[in-house]
């Protein structure tokens, strides 16, 4: 990993290592993060399009139990391509 040029000399040590190494995890982290709290929102928006307005909010509250990117995204297909409410909801608490 290369120091980034701040424009002063900085002694490399081991401690900055780590420091810079924890920041670019957390970074990862909550991007990780941000693109699923996008998902859930997007499938959470079809969902109000899609079905009535209570079937819409238990949708949204199962979405919030869903951690996995790859999860979030075949319930956001099945929310957009499910012939009906109940086919969503029950994958959805299933889940």
């Amino acid at each position: 990993m290369a120091l980034p040029d701040l424009g002063a000399s900085v002694p490399w040590n081991d401690d900055l290592r780590e420091v810079l190494e924890l920041l670019e995890e957390e970074a990862r982290n909550w991007a990780a993060r941000m693109k699923c709290e996008g998902m859930r929102t997007m499938a959470a928006v079809v969902a109000e399009e899609r079905f009535s307005a209570p079937v819409a909010e238990e949708i949204a509250a199962g979405l919030e139990s869903i951690s996995g990117p790859k999860r979030l995204v075949e319930i956001a297909k099945l929310i957009w391509l499910a012939p009906n409410e109940q086919a969503v909801l029950s994958r959805i608490r299933a889940s």
